[in-house]
C-alpha cells in the first residue's frame, strides 16, 4: 500500500529512493556538463565566425585596394606605315613606253608643224622631223617640198591636230606598230604663188579638216611615224 511521503525534498528529487547527498552529487554533475556544453558551443560560434571572416577578408580587403589602384591603360596600337601604291613599272631598257593618244597628239603635232615650216630650198629634213619622222612620211613630205621649189610656191600658217584616237596596235610585231586617226585642221595654213597670191579657194572653213591616219613604228625606246594615210570618210 502506497503511503505519503514522509519528506516533501525526497518527493521533489526521485520519488524519494535516494538520499539527499546522491541528490546534490547529481545535481553538480548536470551542471558540470550544462558548462562544458555551452562551453563548446561558444568555441563553436567562434570558430564559424573566424571562418566566415578568413573567407570574406580578401573580397572586403581587395575591393578599396582595388579602387584605389589606377586602372591599367589601354594599349594603344602602334600605327604602320601603309605600302606605297605600286608605280607603273618602267619598261625595259631600250623599249619604247606604251602609246597613248597625248604622246601621239604630241608627235603629229611635231610632224606637222615642221613640214609646214620646211623651207623649199632645204636640201636635207631637220632634226626636229627627222626624230618623230622616218621612210615613207619624210618621202611624202620630200615630195611636196619639191613641188612648191618647182613651182615657186611658199606655204604659210601651221596646221592644228585635233581630236587624237588610237585605231589599232601590234604590239606583237617587229618592230611593233600602232595605227592613230587625228582630225587636222589646214584652215591657217596659206600657199602662196611666186607673187605672194593665195592659192586656197574661197571654201568654207570646215573643208580645211581631215581626218590622217598615221601608221608609227617603234624605234628604240622610241615611236616615230613611218606613214599617212586617209579614211573613206574624212570629214571631221
Amino acid at each position: 500500500m502506497i503511503g505519503e511521503p514522509e519528506d516533501d525534498d525526497d518527493f521533489r528529487y526521485g520519488f524519494g529512493s535516494a538520499s539527499r547527498a546522491d541528490q546534490n552529487r547529481t545535481s553538480s554533475v548536470r551542471r558540470r556538463i550544462l558548462t562544458a556544453l555551452a562551453a563548446l558551443a561558444v568555441l563553436a560560434v567562434a570558430a564559424t565566425a573566424w571562418v566566415a571572416l578568413t573567407q570574406s577578408a580578401p573580397t572586403s580587403t581587395a575591393g578599396p585596394l582595388a579602387s584605389a589602384r589606377p586602372s591599367a591603360a589601354t594599349p594603344v596600337p602602334t600605327p604602320t606605315a601603309s605600302a606605297p601604291a605600286a608605280a607603273t613599272p618602267a619598261p625595259p631598257a631600250g623599249v619604247a613606253a606604251p602609246l597613248t593618244p597625248e604622246a601621239v597628239a604630241d608627235t603629229v603635232t611635231t610632224l606637222v608643224t615642221a613640214a609646214a615650216e620646211l623651207s623649199p630650198n632645204a636640201t636635207e629634213a631637220p632634226d626636229q622631223l627627222t626624230a618623230v619622222a622616218s621612210g615613207a612620211i619624210l618621202d611624202e613630205i620630200k615630195n611636196d617640198q619639191l613641188e612648191l621649189q618647182a613651182n615657186g610656191w611658199t606655204r604659210t600658217g601651221t596646221p592644228q591636230v585635233l581630236n587624237v584616237t588610237i585605231v589599232s596596235s601590234d604590239t606583237t610585231a617587229t618592230p611593233a606598230t600602232v595605227v592613230a586617226q587625228a582630225c587636222v585642221d589646214s584652215s591657217d595654213v596659206q600657199t602662196l604663188d611666186s607673187d605672194g597670191a593665195s592659192l586656197q579657194g574661197a571654201g568654207s572653213a570646215g573643208s580645211h579638216r581631215a581626218l590622217n591616219l598615221f601608221t608609227f613604228e617603234q624605234s628604240g625606246d622610241s615611236w616615230r611615224i613611218i606613214a599617212r594615210s586617209f579614211p573613206d570618210e574624212t570629214a571631221c
